[in-house]
């Protein structure tokens, strides 16, 4: 059986053990996917670096921390390596996402000034405020709009 030999056990997604390739393979090694670690280990970088863009962009780490709704301390912790929990990797990808959005049609302070000022299309909700609520889309829908030249 081909892998077997190197020790590489193959599984398949509904958990029986395969020795050869099919579509529906994985390698695990020693009971952890490596391509998963690998993805996670990325994605743990790539969140550090968005950070590290906002801190920057938004003028501080006081700043960015409101932004995110985080607290300085913490923010001062991931500038210096540590990695932010599900709940605020997902704040500073959602905001940095809508900052590069933004920035299509906005110059750096018209993007600010309108993340943080109330929007007609979100109901006279402040977009900043609707992305802490998780909803991106409704504010990516507002940027749309907003690019398009619609009214509300």
């Amino acid at each position: 059986m081909p892998g077997s030999e190197r020790g590489i056990r193959v599984k398949r997604r509904d958990k029986a053990p395969l020795y050869y390739g099919s579509w529906k393979t994985h390698v695990v090694v020693h009971g952890k996917s490596t391509a998963s670690s690998k993805l996670k280990k990325s994605k743990r970088k790539l969140v550090v670096l968005k950070a590290e863009y906002l801190t920057e962009r938004l003028g501080g780490v006081m700043h960015f921390a409101e932004a995110v709704q985080a607290d300085k301390s913490r923010v001062s912790r991931w500038a210096k390596g540590s990695i932010p929990d599900e709940r605020n990797s997902r704040a500073i990808i959602d905001l940095e996402f809508m900052y590069q959005r933004l920035s299509r049609f906005l110059d750096d302070n018209s993007a600010d000034r309108w993340l943080k000022s109330a929007n007609s299309f979100l109901s006279g909700k402040r977009p900043i405020d609707v992305l802490h609520q998780g909803r991106l889309v409704d504010v990516l829908s507002a940027a749309n709009q907003e690019e398009a030249g619609s009214f509300a």
